[in-house]
């Protein structure tokens, strides 16, 4: 019911900032582990005089509203309790922030080529790792469905003997 009120505009004005920078320095952070040079500052990355910036539809909102629907859906679906939705819906901030940093990563790859890019590449690029984040918000709803479908395996079981 909460997710269906009209704010994304309300959180693209107060969250839509830090997502970027935390956007841009998760982007930076995994180019550099790749071996580039890059350097942030604030919203943007640069490399050999070529600054890439992260601007407002990257952020990661609309990523991060959908990612809560869909979670929220999948719960509905089987049923969750409310702790398993919770669960499920704490899972998206990493989720969604991990993959829009490679989305940020590769775009950035893209828009610093000697050759530019078409602006249907950069759809593509926000469009496959769109699906990666939902393929996994969908791959940890069949994780919790196996759990809650065992729910012994998560239980440790003492012997008569060892109880009070």
């Amino acid at each position: 019911m909460l997710l269906s009120i009209p704010v994304i505009s309300s959180l693209q004005f107060y969250a839509g900032y830090p997502l970027r920078i935390v956007t841009a320095a998760g982007a930076t952070e995994m180019l550099n582990l790749l071996g580039f040079d890059i350097a942030r500052v604030g919203t943007s990355m640069s490399v050999d005089g070529h600054t890439v910036l992260v601007d407002a539809p990257c952020s990661g909102v609309r990523m991060l509203w959908t990612g809560a629907v869909l979670c929220c859906v999948l719960a509905a679906m089987r049923d969750a309790r409310w702790r398993a939705t919770v669960t499920a819906l704490l899972l998206v901030v990493p989720v969604v922030l991990f993959v829009n940093g490679v989305r940020a990563a590769w775009l950035f790859l893209l828009e610093t080529r000697a050759t530019p890019t078409s602006p249907a590449v950069h759809s593509l690029a926000g469009v496959a790792t769109f699906a990666l984040a939902a393929g996994l918000l969908v791959w940890s709803d069949v994780l919790q469905r196996r759990f809650a479908g065992n729910p012994g395996r998560l239980r440790v079981r003492l012997p008569a003997s060892a109880k009070p």
